[in-house]
Order: C-alpha cells, then sequence, then structure tokens
C-alpha cells in the first residue's frame, strides 16, 4: 500500500512535468513565423511558459524589424506580453517600433513631403534614421539573449524543484499516508514487545540450564545468542532473573552429597569411644 502511495505521487510528478513540455512546445515558434505576433496568445501563468513565449516573440519583432517589417501589432504585443514588468529595455523597444511603424505607414502611402518631414522631426536627417534603426536592432539582441538567460536560469530551477518534488513522494502527504504510518509503528512496537518476551524466556532457559548440571555445557551457546540478541533490541543482557537471585538457596546435587558424607567417614572412625 506504502509503495502504491509513493507510485501514485511520483506519477503525479511526472504527469505534471508532462503538461509542462506541452505548454512549452505551444508557446514556442521560429523567428520566421512572423504572424505569430499578430495573434492573441493568451498570458501563460507558469513563469517558465512565459519566459519562453517572450524569448519566440522578441526573435519574430527582431527578424522583422531586420527585414524593414513594421506593424502595429508588434508594440502591442510588447506591452500585452510585458505588461507591469517593462525594464527600461523593453519600453525603449516599444518607442521605437512605434516611431518606425509611422514611418513605414508613410512610406506605404507614398507622400513623400510627408515622409521627409517626419524624417525631420524624428530623426534629424536619414543618417538618423539608420542611428536609431541600429539602436533597436542592439535593444532587441540584448533583450532576446536577456530572455534566454532567464529562461535556461528558470529551467535550471525547475529541474530543481521537480527532484525535490520525487523525493518528496517517498513519504507523500496525507491521511492515508499517515493512518499507514501509524499502523506500521503499532506493529513494530508490537513486534519489539514479542521479541523481548522471547529474548527474556531464552535467557532464563539458558541460565537455569546452567546451574551446575551435566546440561549445562550445551546451553551456554544459547546462552550467548540470547545476550547478542538482547543489543539489538536494546534488553539488558545483564539482568539477573529470579533464578541468579535464589542461586545461593538451590539445592546441592546428588554428587555434592555423596562427597559430604565420604568426607565425613574417616572423621568416625577416628573417633574413640
Amino acid at each position: 500500500m506504502q509503495t502504491g502511495l509513493m507510485r501514485d505521487a511520483l506519477e503525479g510528478v511526472e504527469e505534471r512535468r508532462r503538461q509542462l513540455a506541452r505548454d512549452l512546445a505551444d508557446v514556442t515558434f521560429e523567428p520566421s513565423q512572423c504572424q505569430a505576433v499578430a495573434l492573441d496568445l493568451p498570458q501563460p501563468t507558469h513563469p517558465l511558459v512565459r519566459l519562453r513565449m517572450l524569448v519566440s516573440l522578441w526573435g519574430v519583432i527582431r527578424e522583422q524589424v531586420r527585414g524593414r517589417l513594421f506593424a502595429t501589432s508588434q508594440a502591442k504585443a510588447v506591452e500585452s506580453y510585458c505588461e507591469g514588468q517593462l525594464g527600461w529595455r523593453p519600453r525603449q523597444i516599444g518607442q521605437l517600433l512605434e516611431v518606425f511603424q509611422v514611418w513605414a505607414r508613410l512610406g506605404r502611402e507614398d507622400d513623400q513631403p510627408r515622409l521627409d518631414k517626419f524624417v525631420k522631426d524624428a530623426f534629424g536627417d536619414g543618417a538618423g534614421l539608420e542611428a536609431r534603426f541600429k539602436e533597436l536592432e542592439g535593444l532587441l539582441d540584448d533583450q532576446i539573449a536577456a530572455a534566454e538567460a532567464a529562461f535556461a536560469e528558470e529551467m535550471q530551477a525547475q529541474e530543481r524543484k521537480d527532484a525535490i518534488a520525487r523525493d518528496a513522494c517517498l513519504a507523500p502527504a496525507g491521511e492515508t499516508w499517515e493512518m499507514l504510518t501509524r499502523q506500521e509503528m503499532a506493529l513494530d512496537r508490537s513486534i519489539d514487545r514479542k521479541v523481548r518476551i522471547i529474548l527474556t524466556l531464552r535467557q532464563e532457559h539458558a541460565r537455569r540450564g546452567g546451574g551446575g548440571s551435566r546440561t549445562a555445557p550445551t546451553a551456554e551457546p544459547d546462552d550467548r545468542a540470547a545476550e547478542e540478541l538482547s543489543k539489538v533490541v536494546g534488553l539488558d543482557a545483564g539482568t539477573e532473573s529470579p533464578a541468579e537471585e535464589n542461586a545461593a538457596e538451590t539445592p546441592k546435587s546428588p554428587e555434592q552429597s555423596e562427597n559430604v558424607i565420604e568426607n565425613k567417614g574417616p572423621a568416625a572412625e577416628g573417633v574413640s569411644v
């Protein structure tokens, strides 16, 4: 039963890992898949999945910028998926994307005077436009590197969490596990009591057999075995039994009685009448 509970807990951990792998695959796409930025993807709740999706989105935006392709969906994606966690770099990227989106829109409208005026107001001249474009590319490269580093760090943390969860499966929490543990402890205590009783009986038997009878040599191995087993379960092998306490009152054996009579014989013959 305990093994089944441990396997069930371990299966729960593995199922969560498989689900996480599926979620990561759902938000992983190549930079060439530019249409992914326009999709209204839900905000992931798992930090690892969120970082993986940001890596993919930043890669798509960088690919679009390199091709001088600017769309309103880019800035919206940055604002949506970095909401509440925008640092200086994503904010700067978002502002530059908005500026270049206006520049791209005016270029598509084929209104050269308005386009020239916008370039002069926003960038100063053509050289300034190229400088800001290089700045945007550099910011995107740095942002992708930071997102990839954060993803790798979070992945290592997740692996440590999974290892801890697998180890915790050896002692699952819950009412059923606690009940089994209590039953096991009760059985251990019961077995320990029975072993102590058996060892006590063996010691008593060995002591009684070693009281001077002819069977004493055969009782000595049993006595040693009882003492060794007593050490295992913590029973004091040196405790004297009632038989040892009354050893002084033990009746003499027939051989001892005969020796007494034989010793008295000569003394009786030497006495004068």
